[in-house]
């Protein structure tokens, strides 16, 4: 079909093995963008969410408050909202969505984005 396509993937914490080889041939094609997290020890999204929403280690407010539910997550170590996140994928990307605190994305979705502007 000669369309661009990009694709958004976790790195599954080894990029060679579930980006590089499992796409080969894929990877270095005109029509094919990849987009992943670069760092390995972010291996889902929501460690890579996590990690830009840090300050000094701790989840800021505006974050906790997105992705909680009447304060659900007040409080809460970026290990504990990490946890939350890996086992209700859904249920926090959709308090995100619904939330009119602002939180930051992690470097390569927002490079997807920016591909259309």
């Amino acid at each position: 079909m000669k369309k661009p396509v990009s694709i958004v993937t976790d790195n599954d914490g080894d990029i060679d093995k579930h980006i590089t080889q499992k796409y080969n041939g894929y990877v270095d094609s005109d029509y094919c963008s990849f987009f992943y997290e670069s760092d390995e020890s972010l291996n889902t999204i929501e460690p890579s969410v996590v990690a830009v929403n840090l300050e000094s280690g701790t989840p800021t407010e505006a974050f906790l408050k997105a992705i909680s539910k009447n304060g659900s997550m007040s409080g809460k170590t970026a290990n504990e909202a990490k946890a939350y996140m890996v086992n209700n994928k859904v249920e926090w990307a959709m308090r995100v969505f619904d939330s009119l605190e602002k939180i930051q994305y992690p470097g390569y979705l927002k490079n997807v984005i920016e591909q259309y502007d």
